[in-house]
């Protein structure tokens, strides 16, 4: 098995090579060099890689960071990173004087590492480098002379020069200077294979819509990182063969995988807010896919703004037909199904789908709010809207019918001309569950305590004008299918509380990791109609924050 270490010193091992191998000659302009984009970059990798990582190397970018986090946070996570910058460097540059910072991230373009099929358990790993300076290359490369010696050989390929260098004890490692691009491999057929595709093979962005969803993710130019993974359920059935996992579970579950084409994943810095993840899935055109349609968030208006959790969305029993229609065949699911089908009706004589699902038509909103009424501290609020009230108030009220045969006591009452009902527990007599009509379509439903503050709440008082909430979503598209949003500083303050009244205060580094997250919301879109885009943003405490 090749060695993980040579295998992450696969960059300072390519210009040690370089250097040796006489790297003034490998220029084949002098241009200023180039710094790579994600398609830049999958332009050079082979069609058949299964996977490729995308890493931006400029300091400016991951300086970036820095602004972001308590003072103890960073206390805590930069001394621990700049240690093992200085480690790796040491590790595998086998000279003290070659600093990763001051020698080699100067002229760096960003970095793409692929993974190809091998005949192996081991994968074929090509290493795509851009030379962003070619003036600071050179300086690198004349100090590399003085401190190093190594064992090489030459060969040329279409043009190119490939070296190839043999460490002791070590796998041999090739690599070849594409104008402004390094590419490098333990393998010399991998980097021809690279060669070939630079000089107009089918490469990696030209998978069918590549270039589109590598484009559409890195629309942020603080871009720190991103995954690609073109062929999904090959990769999941490669991954499982290599670890030697039954492909019968992988067959059991393939008609699911054949939803996802495609997807990447990256992950920037959101300017002057936090970390930002988009993951971006492209789904097969060929696929039963359902077409959902885009909620107005009008339902946000009837949720309260002090929430400490939303989700939103809609839609729900049209997910659930969709649901059925694909995967109700199979023996396992249809069996809890029809047994789930089979108790309900036995035991509140209600049918899944035509008293359950089927009035679940509109938008929903889901809340956490914090209670007052001990011993729990937090309380639920839900609101869902419906084009069939008849149906929902059929089923609430066998629901009610069978609570009150088992003796639970329900209380009807009237709040601001609207009827309110409420169960209560024994023998306290707190209300656990209460629910009543907003208006002819919105059925609001509380959990823990009465509704009360469901049903008085003024529009000025929602969490849809709710300053932070409207700041976590201001750069999210209108146009979506429902938030994700988790007001952390309010969260984290409650743990807090908690921890304390047990006697267990939260440890020091756990603490500065929580104390610098403010929010965290989220948001589902569809660009088109088969690309599905999920989008993140953990919003972070900053310096001015914590003056």
């Amino acid at each position: 098995m090749a060695d993980n270490k040579n295998k992450t010193g696969l960059i300072i091992g390519a210009v040690v090579i370089a250097a040796i191998g006489g790297g003034y000659l490998l220029f084949r302009s002098w241009s200023k060099g180039t710094s790579l984009t994600p398609v830049e970059a999958a332009q050079i990798v082979p069609e058949e890689a299964v996977f490729a990582g995308y890493f931006a190397t400029d300091s400016e970018t991951w300086s970036k960071l820095s602004q972001f986090g308590t003072p103890e946070f960073k206390k805590l996570v930069t001394k621990p990173i700049k240690e093992k910058i200085e480690q790796a460097s040491k590790e595998n540059s086998d000279t003290e004087a070659i600093n990763y910072q001051e020698d080699i991230q100067p002229w760096l373009g960003n970095i793409m590492l692929a993974w190809l099929p091998s005949e192996t358990e081991e994968p074929k790993i090509l290493l795509v480098a851009g030379i962003k300076d070619k003036v600071e290359a050179l300086k690198f490369i004349d100090k590399l002379k003085k401190e190093t010696e190594e064992s090489i050989q030459t060969s040329e390929y279409k043009g190119f020069t490939i070296i190839e260098t043999k460490r002791e004890s070590e796998e041999p490692f090739n690599i070849a200077i594409l104008d402004d691009i390094i590419v490098a491999a333990p393998e010399e057929k991998t980097v021809k294979m690279a060669i070939d595709t630079y000089q107009g093979s089918s490469s990696f962005a030209d998978k069918n819509g590549a270039k589109e969803i590598l484009t559409q993710t890195s629309n942020n130019k603080d871009t720190l990182f991103q995954f690609y993974v073109p062929n999904y359920t090959s990769l999941l059935k490669q991954s499982m063969e290599a670890s030697g996992q039954d492909m019968a579970t992988f067959k059991s579950i393939q008609k699911q995988l054949d939803y996802v084409d495609s997807m990447v994943i990256s992950v920037g810095i959101e300017e002057n807010r936090g970390i930002l993840m988009q993951t971006m899935v492209k789904l097969n055109p060929s696929s039963n896919i359902p077409k959902y349609s885009e909620i107005s968030g009008q339902v946000l208006a009837q949720i309260p703004g002090n929430s400490l959790l939303l989700i939103s969305g809609g839609g729900i029993n049209q997910t659930w037909s969709w649901f059925i229609e694909q995967f109700g065949e199979d023996p396992e699911f249809k069996d809890s199904l029809e047994q789930a089908r089979t108790s309900l009706k036995a035991n509140a004589d209600l049918d899944l789908e035509r008293d359950i699902m089927s009035w679940m038509d509109g938008e929903l909103a889901i809340s956490i709010l914090p209670s007052n009424t001990p011993p729990v501290p937090v309380k639920g609020a839900m609101v869902i809207t419906t084009s069939d009230r008849s149906t929902a108030e059929n089923t609430l009220e066998k629901i009610e019918k069978l609570a009150r045969s088992n003796g639970a006591p329900i209380n009807n009452r009237n709040l601001d001309g609207k009827e309110i009902t409420e169960y209560k527990n024994h023998p306290g007599g707190q209300v656990i569950l209460a629910y009543g009509w907003l208006d002819d379509k919105s059925l609001a439903i509380s959990l823990a305590d009465k509704a009360d503050s469901i049903f008085s709440i003024q529009p000025s008082e929602s969490i849809a004008q709710n300053p932070d909430f409207q700041e976590s979503i201001r750069n999210f598209p209108q146009k979506n299918f429902g938030y994700f949003y988790l007001n952390f500083k309010e969260v984290n303050s409650l743990l807090d509380n908690l921890a304390n009244s047990f006697g267990q205060p939260i440890p020091p580094e756990s603490k500065a990791v929580l104390d610098s997250i403010i929010t965290i919301a989220g948001v589902t879109s569809m660009p088109n109609s088969y690309t599905a885009k999920h989008e993140f943003l953990f919003e972070l405490e900053t310096s001015s924050n914590n003056k």
